[in-house]
């Protein structure tokens, strides 16, 4: 078995005063790179024009960090992020399919420990929303639930998007998805809100956002090189499915013409999804911890960390009691952390807090990354 620290850190303030804390709070070089892959004086200006222009108040948040740590802005790793992947599910269910007549958020996430954050933040900043969410490259997102009951959870859509040789290069300069989620849980009270917002965004990576509300709204809004199509559930319709779901390929047409291929894990994974949210009983959270938990192929938890697909995280959000559920590295031993965003609560902030948890390297089956077709 092998280790990882994980950490909750809660902070609140203005943008400026939350990344000072994060640089406080944090210790050593946590997010910084050495001088020689600092990102050029052109390229920060680039990415922070970008940022002022989509993501108000990331810019001040990367500079007191900076600040706080006595370096250069341009050694911000999150500045120059631009190789990860992360393999994921993510499922949505309406409150005609939760057994407490809720809306449930639940998603695995996979990559490799040693990219891995392991951090969990609670944040409050001036002037916008409250939201958890865990941590990509400290600023980023990856999933979150904000106080109003929205929340976003996202997986990669067909082949990866970065500057790495091997990879799918970007079609067009824009915002990496840790951005993307952050910024909507700051700036949006609702799906409805979200989507438009997210509409006017550049958006080069590949993607598979899932956002959703406490009204019994979501919407699956998929990217691929620049194209971006959706498909959304409400419960106010009276017919129609009434969950959402996504793995690592197009679901959506045009797409799967664009990109007609796909892992095999993929596919099982979304077809595993599908049979478990189309059973006709009501599904607790309880249910889908164990689904999360269970390992693939009849689950969805992997613990391939060595080839990039370990299971980091499973996280299950109730979108109407503002409860946000996450269990480290695949193991049920870790345990189940349950944090929650209610305006009423008097939460403490300025806090960090760590735990040690475990997990297992194993190797996939020598099919599990093969390239199958979609029809």
């Amino acid at each position: 078995m092998k280790k990882a620290i994980t950490q909750f850190l809660a902070l609140k303030g203005n943008h400026y005063d939350i990344g000072w804390q994060m640089g406080k709070q944090l210790s050593g070089n946590i997010g910084i790179c050495e001088e020689a892959e600092a990102l050029s004086k052109d390229l920060l200006e680039e990415a922070l024009k970008l940022y002022d222009q989509f993501c108000p108040g990331l810019t001040d948040e990367l500079r007191g960090y900076a600040d706080a740590k006595g370096v250069a802005l341009n050694r911000l790793i999150f500045t120059s992020m631009t190789y990860l992947r992360p393999n994921c599910s993510e499922m949505v269910l309406l409150p005609e399919k939760t057994q407490n007549g809720h809306v449930l958020l639940a998603r695995n996430y996979e990559f490799a420990p040693q990219y891995e954050d392991f951090r969990l933040y609670r944040v409050a900043p001036l002037g916008k929303y409250a939201y958890i969410g865990g941590s990509v490259a400290e600023f980023g997102r990856s999933e979150g639930l904000n106080e109003h009951g929205l929340g976003i959870s996202m997986t990669s859509c067909g082949f990866p998007v970065s500057n790495i040789e091997a990879m799918r290069r970007p079609t067009f300069k824009g915002l990496q998805f840790w951005a993307v989620v952050r910024t909507l849980l700051e700036n949006c009270k609702t799906v409805k809100e979200a989507l438009s917002r997210v509409k006017e965004m550049p958006v080069p990576y590949n993607i598979n956002l899932m956002m959703a509300d406490a009204s019994g709204s979501a919407v699956l809004y998929e990217t691929l090189d620049g194209n971006a199509v959706y498909g959304e559930i409400s419960s106010e319709d009276v017919i129609g499915t009434k969950y959402l779901h996504a793995t690592n390929h197009s679901h959506f047409e045009p797409m799967m013409t664009f990109e007609p291929f796909a892992m095999k894990n993929s596919i099982v994974r979304y077809e595993k999804i599908d049979a478990f949210l189309s059973r006709p009983e009501k599904k607790s959270i309880e249910d889908l911890k164990s689904f999360l938990l269970t390992p693939y192929p009849n689950g969805m938890t992997c613990h391939y960390f060595s080839a990039f697909f370990g299971t980091i995280k499973s996280v299950v959000m109730d979108l109407n009691d503002l409860s946000f559920h996450i269990c480290w590295g695949g193991y049920e031993q870790n345990g189940w952390e349950r944090y929650s965003i209610k305006n009423d609560l008097l939460e403490v902030y300025e806090i960090c807090t760590s735990c040690e948890i475990e997990f297992e390297d194993r190797a996939p089956a020598e099919d599990f990354f093969a390239r199958v077709p979609l029809k």
